[in-house]
């Protein structure tokens, strides 16, 4: 059932650490298929019912079952931390193929069981899914994410002060770190700004929710530590980082290059694909569009809006297309923006100067295994994954 298929990788993260730790070669094969969903991108296998949705009541069983399997997995990941061997020998070649594992593996399902549904959960107006939704990022260090994402991104979306708007021209290694670092800043300013009108002195720094959410990551980390030891403390932070640095390759996919002015959010404003692993596998994903024209609407009810830029790949080739062959994206993307006339190119919205959004550093250079994706394409044809985008019932 497409309703089920978001639970693919956080089924199969549970299934790879319920039978560890592993043998090196055991450790490779449960990685492997991690990469069917790159290639099914890579290819262009588009969903025929990319506007599909589950019904409301699955849906939430959906969201609820990928929180409780990441909570699950947390633990589960630390109490496999505890048996790995640390000797010179097979021992410890079987500890770092499986710490390659929980950052190809694992990386990938925290951002999408912990910080893709915690995203989803706390644009929700009922507290119980809110509050998973805030228990969700700070098990994966992002709580001020909670706060940022609503009351900042979705207000400065492709805007020069939104943090999280990638711009023309920016590698991802540039908008990584400052996409980070200026998302924590200004939800630290918009919790100060929404204290100062309704509490005064030592209050402020009581009911400061900024700080509640660094006080408990720093509480879980300690914990770690004096439980599971510094091999658990490794697992942990590198399933962390990992899971943040592929959120914010999808921040970067999503409104790299646009600009809105002072009008509404549209369809202009953010990438579209219809393969049908980003459709099915990332709740919602891939009408990111919808999402920002009306936030509060749960994932399954999101549809494609005509006039959307069309991506080149899905979410899973272009996330390793951005790391390894920057370049080669900015251009596909830059190509499609001209086609479209959107961004820097448009003709229509009339921007002011300041809300046009460049980069001022250069790209980053050809990367190692970038080579392997040499022959990716020729140039971008929207052909590849169907006609110019045309709406709900866009085929």
């Amino acid at each position: 059932m497409l309703a089920l298929a978001p639970l693919l990788i956080p089924v199969w993260s549970t299934c790879f650490l319920f039978t560890g730790p592993h043998p090196w070669w055991q450790a490779i094969l449960w990685v492997l298929p991690m990469g069917l969903p790159v290639l099914a991108d890579f290819l262009g296998c588009r969903s025929r019912r990319p506007n599909w949705s589950p019904p409301a009541p699955l849906a939430a069983v959906v969201l609820g079952g990928i929180a409780g399997l990441f909570i699950a997995d947390l633990w589960l990941l630390l109490e496999m931390s505890t048996q790995w061997q640390w000797k010179p020998g097979k021992g410890l070649m079987d500890t770092l193929v499986d710490l390659m594992a929980v950052k190809l593996l694992l990386g990938s399902n925290g951002a999408h069981s912990s910080l893709l549904v915690g995203h989803e959960l706390v644009h929700r107006q009922a507290w119980i899914p809110r509050g998973l939704g805030r228990l969700l990022l700070t098990l994966s260090c992002y709580h001020h994410f909670a706060i940022e994402h609503i009351h900042g991104h979705h207000r400065r979306v492709g805007r020069v002060e939104d943090p999280a708007t990638a711009r023309l021209g920016e590698s991802y290694n540039t908008f990584w770190w400052r996409s980070v670092t200026g998302q924590f800043k200004s939800a630290w300013q918009l919790e100060n700004r929404r204290l100062r009108a309704v509490a005064t002195g030592r209050e402020r720094i009581l009911r400061n929710q900024v700080l509640h959410g660094v006080l408990a990551e720093t509480g879980l980390i300690m914990c770690i530590a004096w439980i599971f030891g510094p091999a658990a403390l490794l697992a942990y932070a590198i399933q962390t980082v990992m899971a943040i640095r592929n959120l914010e390759a999808i921040n970067y996919i999503q409104h790299w290059g646009l600009s809105r002015g002072d009008r509404a959010p549209d369809a202009r404003d953010a990438w579209y694909t219809d393969t049908w692993c980003s459709t099915h596998l990332l709740l919602g994903l891939v009408h990111h569009a919808h999402h920002h024209r009306q936030p509060a609407i749960p994932y399954p009810r999101l549809r494609s809006l005509p006039g959307s830029p069309r991506m080149p790949y899905g979410y899973f080739t272009l996330m390793f297309m951005i790391a390894y062959r920057n370049p080669r994206f900015q251009a596909l993307a830059t190509a499609e923006l001209q086609r479209l006339g959107l961004g820097p190119f448009s003709n229509s919205d009339h921007h002011h100067p300041h809300h046009q959004i460049h980069s001022q550093g250069k790209t980053c250079p050809q990367q190692g295994i970038g080579e392997l994706m040499a022959d990716v394409v020729d140039g971008f044809d929207p052909g590849r994954q169907g006609s110019d985008h045309g709406g709900v019932g866009h085929r």
